[in-house]
């Protein structure tokens, strides 16, 4: 089931008329909803948090070039596993090593080589730019930035991870990746959005093209295009449906109405659960067998 299908199960099921545009009409076309999304989404959530199974793990997969010390990882819950894949399809798993570790074994990086997707505005003469927005294109500054074949001391195959666990305060978050350079004297390792994305390294720095595997949990993805589609819109319409009454009844202050409605999806997501167990005992059996 699509997003638009869902919109019209949605009205037909509740008569929520006010979620939409005057006559309810055309669902599927282009007049917006006037917050039947909302609630779809805030349904979405509400599934999400509720229940924890194998759908949920993901798989997550970025280049990284020459250079590279870094990955963005956008809506990233918790991570698993991360694989690395050289340029003959070998693959190989990353340590998961202590940030501090990281920082006191490979790290700082030197305090003159800028990462970001524009040139940097503040450069004296042999300072590196990497450039993020181009395949990690390396430049040096001689009156202007000349591209160069540098590459970053100890630069080889990665074996290890860390999750970077801060981002800036608030009082800080103005700071770009140059200025902070230029302030303190060496890199600022930051989030594109800390609230969006989580970023790891990697180490040693990678000395070619890699692909990285990573295997974790994802927020789900919002709906918002009549085409979208989500694991509960597919396999689960009416749970959503019930999710979606859920959140209507909160916005109403009808807390008795939210416990009902939630102890109905509680006992939906054990049958759920349940047949995830039964996989999972099955796949035990098959590789103690096997």
């Amino acid at each position: 089931m699509t997003l638009g299908d869902f919109q019209t199960l949605l009205l037909e099921e509740t008569g929520r008329h006010d979620l939409y545009h005057s006559d309810g009409s055309n669902l599927g076309g282009a007049v917006a909803n006037k917050g039947a999304n909302r609630i779809i989404n805030e349904a979405h959530s509400l599934l999400e948090l509720r229940v924890s199974h194998l759908k949920t793990p993901l798989w997550f997969m970025v280049d990284i070039y020459a250079n590279s010390f870094f990955a963005e990882l956008r809506y990233l819950k918790t991570i698993d596993k991360i694989y690395i894949i050289n340029s003959s399809g070998a693959r190989k798993q990353l340590v998961k090593r202590d940030y501090n570790w990281m920082l006191n074994e490979f790290l700082p990086i030197p305090s003159k080589v800028y990462y970001s997707d524009s040139a940097p505005s503040s450069t004296t003469a042999g300072d590196i730019w990497i450039d993020t927005d181009d395949s990690n294109a390396t430049y040096v500054y001689s009156g202007g930035w000349v591209s160069t074949s540098y590459a970053l001391t100890d630069a080889g195959t990665p074996l290890y991870y860390a999750e970077i666990p801060l981002a800036l305060t608030p009082e800080q978050d103005t700071l770009t990746l140059n200025t902070f350079s230029a302030t303190f004297g060496r890199n600022l390792i930051r989030y594109s959005n800390p609230h969006e994305y989580k970023r790891i390294i990697i180490a040693p720095p990678a000395d070619a093209t890699f692909t990285l595997q990573v295997i974790g949990k994802f927020k789900w993805r919002e709906v918002a295009a009549i085409t979208d589609d989500s694991y509960w819109l597919v396999q689960y319409p009416y749970l959503l449906l019930d999710a979606c009454r859920a959140v209507m009844e909160k916005g109403l202050r009808n807390f008795t109405g939210v416990r009902d409605w939630r102890g109905e999806i509680d006992e939906t997501l054990k049958g759920i659960d349940n047949d995830f167990i039964d996989q999972e005992i099955g796949d035990d059996d098959h590789v103690m067998s096997g």
